[in-house]
């Protein structure tokens, strides 16, 4: 458990200047952004978090930790992603998103590369915890036929290969075409099936290092819920204040690439090989 806090204290606590991280190579930049709201007395907040990586890393630096009023918003994305210089923003050339349309659309408008190759990948732990929330959990653990289309589902988000993962949304639709097929079921694998190529976005550019999650945003807004809790600030002056502290005590966090398993890297090692010799 976390030990007690002094609001007081930890507000007026002075952190130690820590050296640089060196996050960034100069030429590629792969950004993790994730939100968390809080309250300012009765009046509702939202803090934006961005975290910044180099594809060649495994720790990602705490870029922003912006509170503003009210719910989570494009304008709001907007005004965080605007706190980064406009040249590590051009050079960032993958994104993990929790989903957000805002967030989605605010990446898209000003996190654009001129030659396209910028990838926008949508969480996979958010994609699976929805489609379970659609499904229901006593339904896929009870249920043979939504645990075959669950099962089903998890084969097609881990297939790292293109045609194999198209097989795969086949089979799924294949499996809702019965009469009897309940009909929330096919509404929450036909939703599965929209989201796929965006929680799948990371398999396109395998060498980008994309993350396939957004954990390492999670878990900052995870630490930074608890001290808040702790706090209650009941001032926008104090929320800032906390929220600087808390990113001077947090310089950075790890972040690791996406889940590599030998199985992919001989199947992407494979790829590589044959794209050689074709070329």
């Amino acid at each position: 458990r976390w030990p007690p806090l002094k609001p007081r204290k930890w507000l007026c606590f002075k952190a130690r200047s820590t050296p640089p991280l060196q996050w960034w190579n100069g030429h590629c930049v792969i950004m993790v952004a994730d939100a968390l709201w809080t309250h300012v007395g009765s009046e509702r907040a939202t803090v934006y978090i961005i975290l910044l990586r180099g594809t060649d890393g495994t720790r990602a630096r705490t870029a922003v930790a912006l509170p503003l009023p009210g719910w989570e918003s494009e304008m709001g994305w907007c005004t965080a992603l605007r706190r980064i210089p406009a040249e590590v923003r051009q050079e960032v050339i993958g994104v993990t998103i929790d989903g957000h349309a805002g967030l989605h659309s605010a990446v898209e408008s000003l996190c654009s590369v001129p030659d396209g190759r910028l990838v926008i990948q949508w969480c996979q732990f958010h994609c699976l915890a929805e489609l379970l929330r659609k499904l229901g959990k006593k339904a896929v653990r009870r249920n043979p036929y939504t645990r075959r289309c669950w099962m089903m589902a998890r084969a097609a988000l881990d297939e790292p290969r293109h045609r194999e993962r198209g097989i795969w949304a086949e089979l799924i639709i294949l499996a809702l075409r019965p009469a009897d097929c309940p009909e929330w079921i096919r509404l929450a694998m036909h939703w599965f099936l929209s989201v796929l190529p965006r929680v799948t976005a990371l398999f396109s550019v395998p060498d980008s290092a994309v993350p396939a999650t957004n954990g390492s945003a999670e878990s900052l807004c995870k630490q930074l819920r608890v001290v808040l809790n702790k706090i209650r600030p009941s001032t926008w002056e104090r929320l800032q204040s906390a929220c600087d502290v808390f990113l001077r005590l947090h310089p950075d966090v790890r972040c690791l690439k996406w889940n590599c398993t030998p199985r992919f890297q001989q199947i992407f090692k494979k790829q590589r090989a044959e794209s050689h010799q074709n070329y």
